[in-house]
């Protein structure tokens, strides 16, 4: 008989939680998958955002009379739009879903089932967030192939890109979590909900890349966790630069680390309070 020691066990635990997360992403991708029809019908909004990005870039390409605005071509330019959007009409309102699970006493229901509740929405939210991003890109991405052309990307830049884009999605989601999770002290954690949302939208490059923003509100947003959400990413996409890439990635592990923790820290307190209250 073959005896498992501890640190087989150990790790043999872990593959087995390992796979309950990888299962639900499973479910998520495939239940959106059914719906995949609804999904597309639905992005007439996406056609319309893309269709003004050209009309608006065109013109503005056309009256500097420049080859390049800020680095970007103009076929970089409104790929690196069409790839920002993608991304972000595909981010689901995780921090929404906790805050009601929190405030509903659905959370509490959730800590008698054997996984880890963050984990298991972020399973969850991966699954949407990759089946929402590649049929945003399918729907944005024609619109601008049949305005300028083919993206301008590489299996090396596409490759680079898709992994920081894997990265951006933690960070985001524990991001949310975060903030949802706050909702175990305050009553209703959606101005801050706002809040991120808002900084998000407005300075993580998704709208504008940051080479575009002024030299002191650049450095701003390139250093708040926000700025590695949709400007690193892209750019790989688009303008791939190994060193910049490099710098990405390590920005993304960084702040993933620390809303990994603090999600954790403020997960644990919240549930040793609900246990003492009771449910």
């Amino acid at each position: 008989m073959i005896e498992v020691g501890r640190g087989g066990q150990g790790r043999l635990r872990a593959l087995r939680h390992l796979g309950k997360y990888l299962e639900m992403l499973r479910i998520t991708v495939l239940t959106a998958l059914t719906y995949a029809y609804d999904m597309l019908s639905r992005q007439l909004f996406v056609v319309i955002v893309m269709f003004v990005f050209v009309q608006l870039w065109k013109t503005t390409y056309r009256w500097e009379g420049a080859a390049s605005i800020g680095g970007y071509t103009m076929r970089q330019m409104l790929w690196y739009l069409a790839l920002g959007e993608s991304m972000a009409m595909s981010m689901p309102r995780a921090a929404a879903e906790i805050d009601d699970d929190v405030r509903s006493g659905a959370l509490a229901y959730a800590l008698t089932k054997p996984y880890k509740y963050p984990w298991f929405l972020y399973a969850k939210y991966m699954g949407n967030a990759l089946t929402g991003f590649f049929g945003n890109l399918a729907i944005a991405g024609t619109v601008i192939w049949i305005a300028v052309g083919p993206p301008p990307v590489t299996a090396l830049s596409f490759t680079l890109g898709f992994l920081s884009a894997l990265l951006a999605y933690a960070l985001d989601f524990w991001a949310q979590a975060a903030i949802g999770l706050s909702a175990f002290w305050i009553e209703d954690a959606s101005p801050y909900r706002l809040l991120y949302s808002r900084v998000k939208m407005l300075l993580g490059g998704m709208l504008l890349p940051l080479e575009l923003f002024p030299e002191g509100l650049r450095r701003i947003a390139a250093f708040l966790p926000t700025g590695q959400i949709f400007h690193g990413p892209v750019k790989t996409f688009v303008s791939l630069s190994l060193p910049e890439f490099g710098g990405t990635v390590a920005k993304q592990s960084v702040w993933i680390l620390v809303f990994v923790a603090l999600a954790s820290m403020v997960y644990r307190a919240g549930v040793r309070r609900v246990n003492v209250q009771g449910g």
